[in-house]
């Protein structure tokens, strides 16, 4: 990728490599010690443990033997990511001018160092607890009362952004790590094509590829990738399930995207007063609590701490966190997607 800037006969070439002088004045990240994994047209996916030449780093998924995980209950330290808003906003709006996904895999070959650093400092982020300093809590009808006793469902803005935003709330307690994660969904678009649309005929290409798919108006169209990956670049987009789906891929966490718990328009089992027994419930296929859903991207991450997600009825999505670090988990139990081992 190259930037140029100048006037007249004065023209300054940055290379992807400069982006951090030429954003911020700070020198790029340091060279990775890795090298990258040879070529390869099988898409197979990448064992629990990755070897140090995985693309992209992975934290350990050894969770079978420990103990049940709880919630992040400090806050998360965020200087190692706050340079990098601006950083993928930049790239966000500049990848916006390619159509093509050879074109595009390029580019981003380009800024791999620095894509490999963002995945590095996000791939530590946990869920964090409710903050009442910073967060503001917001009632909707159809949160049932036992959830709301453990969770609260936190104020996201409804720009358009509302998903990503949720997302950022879930991990930092902030929204203005949005475009980040707007920037990695687009990545794992890219990397992960095959198995986020169950798509195994190699005769199809990325550039052919086509699904039909709702917008936002509520019209389906016959769209391809880059038309997905347009979504997930650029600002006020909404997102779908094929951008959350990659965005549990790209975190490594599950996804659970829950509904108002409502019913031919009533409430659910309002007697209900705990979140064991809501759960028995949801667990039990002859009740109908609502059109909860989970999103898992890797077997191996489905007992790691999930992002928990309010999609109103008003097409808008909100962050839910609980008020308490061991509070109970409750899992939707309709899986949308398969899940890679």
């Amino acid at each position: 990728m190259k930037v140029c800037r100048g006037n007249g006969n004065h023209t300054l070439i940055l290379t992807s490599c400069d982006l951090f002088i030429y954003l911020f004045g700070l020198p790029p990240p340091p060279p990775t010690t890795h090298h990258p994994p040879p070529p390869t047209t099988n898409h197979h996916p990448p064992p629990p443990h990755p070897p140090s030449t995985s693309q992209y780093p992975i934290p350990s998924t050894s969770h079978q033997s420990s103990p049940p995980p709880t919630h992040h209950s400090s806050p998360t330290k965020l200087q190692n990511i706050e340079p990098f808003v601006l950083t993928c906003q930049y790239l966000c709006q500049y990848l916006l001018n390619v159509r093509n996904t050879e074109i595009l895999q390029k580019e981003l070959d380009n800024v791999q160092n620095v894509t490999d650093t963002i995945f590095a400092h996000v791939l530590k982020l946990q869920p964090q607890i409710l903050n009442p300093s910073s967060n503001k809590v917001v009632q909707y009808d159809g949160f049932h009362p036992a959830f709301a006793a453990q969770y609260s469902i936190v104020t996201t803005t409804g720009d358009g952004n509302c998903f990503f935003y949720a997302i950022s709330l879930a991990l930092t307690n902030s929204e203005k790590f949005a475009g980040i994660f707007r920037y990695l969904t687009a990545v794992t678009l890219l990397k992960e094509w095959r198995f986020i649309f169950g798509q195994a005929n190699e005769e199809i290409t990325a550039d052919n590829f086509r699904v039909p798919t709702i917008d936002e108006a509520g019209n389906v169209n016959d769209t391809g990738l880059m038309d997905h990956i347009e979504i997930a670049l650029t600002n006020g987009r909404w997102a779908t399930g094929t951008h959350i789906l990659a965005m549990s891929l790209a975190l490594h966490l599950p996804i659970y995207v829950f509904a108002p718990f409502i019913v031919n328009n009533a409430n659910v089992y309002p007697h209900v007063t705990e979140l064991v027994e809501l759960q028995n419930l949801m667990n039990d296929r002859k009740s109908c609590t609502g059109l909860h859903r989970y999103y898992l991207g890797y077997k191996c991450d489905e007992n790691k701490l999930p992002i928990n997600i309010f999609y109103s009825d008003q097409n808008h999505f909100s962050a839910i966190l609980p008020k308490k670090a061991n509070a109970f988990i409750l899992k939707p139990k309709n899986t949308i997607c398969l899940t890679k081992p």
